[in-house]
C-alpha cells in the first residue's frame, strides 16, 4: 500500500545533449512508501531524468516539486540536503577503505582529545555493524571494500545510500550483480522503506522483479512519457512492447546444427586459485553456453583462454587442431580469438574517447599509412562496424560515456568484431540491456555463426542461455559438473547452477 501523500513531482522535465534531445516535457510523480518503476529502452532517457533529479545536471527546464514546494536541485550535494539518494550502476566507492567506512563516510562518530576531534574508531564498526544488522546486510565491515566481490560491492553501495536520512532513493540497475538469495535480503529491505515512507524509484531491465515490488510503472520512450500506471493495469509483453514500439518476438535464435567439428579443445584446465580440471570442446558454427554462480569460476576461465590471467596454467588447449598457448590478449588475438569482456566501462571502453576511437581500437596497426593513420581507410572501417552492430549515436565522434548501455556495449561487441575472430567470448553480453536491444545482440549471434564464426556465451540469465545456446556448460565452485543438450529450459539451467554437490 502506498501512503497517497505526493512526495515529488517532477514537471515537464526537458534536458538536451549536443545534437540530440534526451528529456521531453517529462512529468514523473512519486508518492509516499511508493515503488514506482521507471522502464524503458537504452536511451529512453531514465538515466538521464534520474540525473537530473539528483542534481547531475543543472541545464534542465521544467520543475521539481517536495511535497508540494518548489525545490531547486541543480547539484548533488542540494539533491542530497533534500532527501534524494540515487544509486547508479557506476560504484561510487572507495576501494581502499573498509567496508564501515565507506559506509558511514562523511558521518563518522568523534571524540575530542586535548581540545581536538578524531574518528572514534570503536564506535563507527559498532554503529555500522548494527545499521547493516538493522536493514539485514551481512557485510564484513572490517574488509576493504577492493577485496570484496562485485555482489557485496553493491551492497555497500546500497547500505551507503540508506544510511542517509533519506526520502527519496534512486535504485539504478540495483540487483544486476546480486544472487538471487541476495535479491530477495534486497526486496525485504525495500518493504522496510515503503513502510517507513521513504519513495522508492526502481530501474531494471528484470521486468519479473519490477512487477514483484512496483506499485506504478511509467515507461519512457525516446525521451518521452509512454504510459504512467498502476502495475496491476500491465504485464510484462505490454511493458516489452511500450518500451520498443513495437512487437518484440521471443523466439529462440535460429542457428543451423554444426557439424561436430572441433574449433577449440580444453584439457584438464586448471587455473589453481580460479578453476580446476577444466574439459570441453567448442565446435565450429556452435553457440556454446557456460552457467554458474557469481564465483563458479566462469570469468576467469573466459580470461585465461583469452591470455588475460595472471594464474598459472596447467592444462592443454588446441585450437584448430594446433596448441595453443594464452601468453596474452596478442597471441589470443593472432590465433583468432576475442573477448567480450563482463565489465564494458572498465575493461571493454575508454570513456572519454570517441565512438569511432573505441570501435577501431583493436585494428589500428591495420589502418597506418607510413607513420599516420589513413583517416579515409579509418572513416570507412567505423562506418562498416558501426553499421553492422547498429550503434545509435548523434556522431561516431561523440564520447562513448555519452551513450546508453547498450550502444556502449554495441559498440565494444563492433571493436571485437573489427579483428574478425574465429571464436568470440561474450562474457554478460546483455547485462543492463533492454529488450528490444537484447533481440538486436541476438540476431547478431545467429549471424556470426552462419558466417562461420563459434561463440561461447557467459551469462547469468537462464533464459537467455536455454534461447541462445545448443549446449550449455554448468560451472559450479571452479569446476565443470553438468552439461546440457539442446532443447535447453531455463527451469534445468536455473536447477542446475543452484544445485548442491
Amino acid at each position: 500500500m502506498t501512503g497517497h501523500e505526493i512526495l515529488l513531482e517532477m514537471q515537464a522535465i526537458t534536458k538536451d545533449f549536443p545534437g540530440i534531445r534526451a528529456l521531453n516535457e517529462v512529468s514523473f510523480t512519486l508518492e509516499q512508501g511508493q515503488v514506482h518503476g521507471l522502464l524503458g529502452s537504452n536511451g529512453a532517457g531514465k538515466s538521464t531524468l534520474i540525473k537530473v533529479l539528483g542534481g547531475f545536471f543543472s541545464d534542465y527546464s521544467g520543475r521539481i516539486l517536495l511535497e508540494g514546494a518548489e525545490a531547486d536541485i541543480r547539484t548533488p550535494r542540494q539533491a542530497a540536503d533534500a532527501g534524494i539518494a540515487v544509486i547508479h550502476q557506476e560504484f561510487s566507492l572507495h576501494p581502499h577503505l573498509t567496508v564501515a567506512e565507506n559506509i558511514l563516510l562523511g558521518r563518522e562518530p568523534l571524540k575530542k582529545r586535548a581540545g581536538m576531534s578524531f574518528i572514534d574508531w570503536d564506535q563507527l564498526y559498532i554503529q555500522a555493524e548494527d545499521f547493516l544488522r538493522g536493514i539485514g546486510f551481512e557485510l564484513p565491515i572490517r574488509e576493504k571494500v577492493e577485496k570484496l566481490g562485485v555482489a557485496r560491492q553493491q551492497l555497500v553501495q546500497i547500505a551507503k545510500a540508506l544510511v542517509q536520512d533519506t526520502r527519496i532513493l534512486v535504485m539504478d540497475e540495483p540487483t544486476a550483480r546480486l544472487s538471487s538469495h541476495e535479491r530477495e535480503d534486497l526486496f525485504a529491505v525495500i518493504q522496510k522503506l515503503k513502510q517507513s515512507g521513504v519513495g522508492i524509484i526502481y530501474i531494471s531491465h528484470f521486468l519479473e522483479e519490477v512487477f514483484m515490488i512496483a506499485d506504478q510503472i511509467t515507461v519512457l520512450r525516446d525521451g518521452e512519457v509512454v504510459t504512467s500506471t498502476s502495475a496491476s493495469e500491465l504485464d510484462h509483453r505490454s511493458v516489452v512492447n511500450l518500451m520498443v514500439g513495437r512487437e518484440v518476438a521471443q523466439t529462440p535464435v535460429d542457428v543451423p546444427e554444426h557439424g561436430g567439428v572441433p574449433i577449440l579443445e580444453v584439457q584438464n584446465l586448471t587455473s589453481p586459485k580460479e578453476f580446476q580440471d577444466v574439459s570441453f570442446t567448442l565446435f565450429k558454427g556452435e553457440i556454446l553456453g557456460i552457467a554458474g554462480l557469481v564465483g563458479a569460476g566462469r570469468t576467469e576461465l573466459a580470461r585465461a583462454l583469452f591470455g588475460a590471467s595472471n594464474g598459472t596454467l596447467e592444462g592443454k588447449i588446441r585450437i584448430d587442431g594446433r596448441d595453443y598457448t594464452p601468453t596474452s590478449p596478442r597471441a589470443a588475438i593472432a590465433r583468432g580469438l576475442a573477448l567480450l569482456p563482463e565489465d564494458r566501462k572498465d575493461q571493454g571502453l575508454i570513456l572519454q574517447h570517441s565512438v569511432a576511437d573505441n570501435i577501431t581500437l583493436t585494428v589500428l596497426e591495420r589502418l597506418v599509412n607510413g607513420p599516420f593513420i589513413d583517416s579515409a581507410a579509418r572513416k570507412e572501417r567505423v562506418q562498416d562496424l558501426t553499421t553492422m552492430v547498429e550503434v545509435k549515436a548523434a556522431s561516431p565522434q561523440v564520447q562513448v560515456n555519452t551513450l546508453s548501455g547498450g550502444n556502449q556495449q554495441k559498440t565494444v561487441l563492433g571493436k571485437w568484431l573489427a579483428v574478425q575472430p574465429e571464436i568470440l567470448i561474450l562474457d554478460q553480453p546483455t547485462a543492463g540491456i533492454d529488450v528490444g536491444t537484447k533481440a538486436e545482440i541476438y540476431k547478431l549471434m545467429e549471424e556470426l555463426v552462419r558466417a562461420g564464426v563459434s561463440l561461447i556465451v557467459i551469462s547469468d540469465e537462464p533464459e537467455e542461455l536455454a534461447r541462445v545456446c545448443q549446449r550449455v556448460l554448468i560451472m559450479r565452485k571452479g569446476r565443470i559438473v553438468n552439461e546440457l543438450h539442446k532443447p535447453i529450459t531455463s527451469e534445468e539451467v536455473l536447477a542446475g547452477v543452484t544445485a548442491e554437490y
